[in-house]
């Protein structure tokens, strides 16, 4: 549909512009939440483009393609296909368990403090002056995720 439209450079170079600032220009946004800005654009600019009668199939195609679009969306943000993963940043005070050796006992104690089904650590930062370590753990929701092998338990940084 937008292949069919007749679009000048200079209009061209204006949407790469309005895309570079979003992406470039704003710090506080998500990857998530500047995803979802990009397919609102694209949605829009797909109804501004659109004309009744026209080879590119006019408000019917552009129906047909935002419905796609929404519904693409819908099923890869849906956990049919992938898993959904989150995480947090934790302040962790047992640098002892910290290890490779004792990754289990890692994950057993996190899950026991935490509540959460984490099933992966990042090590972010170790100050062993105050015996603590800054922690990202991974974790999925209401879900029952077999226990990794022992070497992708903890990732260093």
């Amino acid at each position: 549909m937008l292949h069919q439209v007749q679009m000048s450079m200079g209009a061209a170079f204006g949407l790469f512009a309005v895309f570079s600032m979003l992406r470039y220009r704003t710090e506080g946004i998500s990857i998530k939440d500047m995803t979802y800005l990009f397919v609102v654009i694209s949605i829009g600019l797909i109804s501004a483009i659109s004309e009744v009668g026209s080879t590119t199939g006019g408000w019917a195609g552009a129906a047909l393609l935002n419905s796609l679009i929404v519904g693409a969306v819908y099923l890869l943000e849906s956990e049919w296909f992938v898993q959904r993963e989150f995480s947090k940043t934790i302040f962790y005070d047992r640098t002892d368990l910290l290890r490779p050796e004792h990754a289990l006992d890692l994950l057993d104690d996190l899950r026991a403090r935490t509540g959460l089904l984490v099933y992966r650590v990042e090590v972010r930062d170790i100050d062993f002056r105050k015996e603590s370590a800054q922690l990202i753990v991974y974790y999925h929701e209401n879900t029952k995720r077999p226990v990794p092998a022992v070497k992708e338990i903890i990732t260093y940084r």
